[in-house]
Order: structure tokens, then C-alpha cells, then sequence
């Protein structure tokens, strides 16, 4: 297994792409849940501050697809 690439060589788009298929199979989860499950998909072992702050970047690119209320991001 290789190390994972590190956050901020990944595109906002490809992480929000992987983001819109993870809420489009659980229709709706938390933030953090969500940034979890990405971040382990992406082989990170632990979601820090640096992958926290670009996956709040990347989410921000699909408020036009994506409802988000408080920490609970949903489907439009």
C-alpha cells in the first residue's frame, strides 16, 4: 500500500465529486460523518485540520446540489 496523496495535491472537484456520491447513497449525514468516510476512502487514517478545512472547501462547491442545515448535509 502507498501513502495516500496529500490533501491539497487532490482537486476540490474530485473531492467534491467523491462527497456528492457518499451523500447520494446515505441521501442525507452529518459533516463529520461525511468527511470521514471520505477521508478513509481516500486512505487517511484520521481526518485533521488540513483535510477538515479543504473538505469544508469542496463541499462548498455543491451548495447549488446540496442542502445544508447546521452540520447535516442532504440531497437537494
Amino acid at each position: 500500500n502507498r501513502p495516500p496523496r496529500e490533501i491539497r495535491h487532490i482537486a476540490l472537484e474530485e473531492l467534491a465529486a467523491g462527497m456528492y456520491e457518499i451523500i447520494r447513497q446515505n441521501i442525507s449525514l452529518d459533516k463529520t460523518s461525511l468527511f470521514h468516510l471520505l477521508a478513509g476512502k481516500l486512505g487517511f487514517t484520521r481526518a485533521g485540520n488540513a483535510i477538515q478545512e479543504r473538505l469544508e472547501r469542496a463541499l462548498s462547491q455543491l451548495r447549488s446540489v446540496v442542502d445544508i442545515s447546521g452540520d447535516t448535509v442532504s440531497l437537494k
